[in-house]
């Protein structure tokens, strides 16, 4: 069981910022999440348009000088190819490239990255009775999955059925953004799950389960 640190984390330094990546990279997580953007030719740890972050290279270059691997949310299309070729020049231990964006996915695929379809974004303050009808809509009955290498999904949609039926298939599953103690401990024992995608991500590599089998 994989933890991504979400953005760095948290728990150290303000999330997205250099601080934040070296510090997760520091304590152990397995993955770095960082929002890729590429402005002026280089590309930047910025999640929203506009924003600045540290540089791609320097995250990427302490991830791998530690042999920790990558989660590549991808939040702009049209450059998957020349994305993958920068990310894999880093000779990362693994990468996970991530969007909501089907004909991205697909692109990134195309170009060799182990690229999973984002679902289930902006659930925050959505009532269960929403949160089901969103789940039918998104996944039922799943097409939009197949064939794919997985997907990165919001934390309220993982059910016992979404983990067997892509467990089955040998498919990646990134479960976002789980901060509670109680969910992380949840979670982190649950077979199907790759990886948690955190901002706390020294909480959830004390909670994870270093021995024994992992429970259904």
């Amino acid at each position: 069981m994989l933890v991504s640190a979400h953005r760095g984390g948290s728990e150290v330094a303000a999330e997205g910022t250099l601080e934040a990546y070296l510090a997760a990279i520091e304590l152990g997580a397995d993955l770095v999440e960082v929002d890729i953007r590429r402005v002026d030719g280089v590309f930047l740890c910025a999640h929203d348009a506009g924003g600045s972050g540290p540089l791609a290279a320097d995250v990427l270059g302490a991830a791998a000088a530690a042999g920790v691997g990558g989660h590549i949310d991808v939040k702009e299309s049209g450059y998957e190819a020349e994305l993958v070729a920068f990310v894999e020049g880093f000779g990362l231990p693994v990468a996970y490239y991530t969007t909501g964006d089907e004909a991205a996915v697909d692109a990134l695929a195309a170009a060799g990255g182990i690229a999973l379809l984002t679902i289930g974004r902006g659930l925050a303050g959505v009532g269960p009775v929403e949160v089901v009808r969103r789940l039918r809509g998104d996944f039922w009955p799943y097409a939009r999955l197949s064939g794919r290498a997985g997907a990165a999904v919001q934390f309220r949609f993982v059910n016992p059925l979404l983990r067997s039926w892509m467990r089955r298939r040998g498919m990646a599953l990134l479960v976002y953004t789980v901060d509670g103690s109680g969910s992380l401990w949840w979670l982190l024992r649950r077979r199907g799950v790759t990886a948690v995608v955190t901002d706390r991500p020294r909480r959830a590599l004390q909670l994870r389960p270093s021995t024994g089998r992992t429970p259904g």
